[in-house]
């Protein structure tokens, strides 16, 4: 297994064990549509709202991340 598969399995890891529903729901949606505005939209919130959601949930994937090495 390349390093990149088991960064990309780790993350998957922490996606499905460590975030809410909600969080999973944010951090999926915002890599489908890569812009705050569309998911705002999408989620009926404000793009800053999701732009702090984002920085939020990516901050918790990186401490889990760490935790795992």
């Amino acid at each position: 297994m390349s390093d990149e598969d088991e960064r990309v399995r780790k993350v998957k890891y922490i996606i499905d064990t460590k975030l809410s529903v909600a969080d999973k729901t944010i951090i999926i949606l915002y890599a489908q549509y890569r812009s705050y505005r569309k998911l705002g939209k999408r989620m009926g919130l404000s793009h800053m709202t999701m732009r702090n959601e984002c920085i939020r949930i990516r901050k918790i994937i990186l401490k889990e991340y760490e935790r795992l090495h």
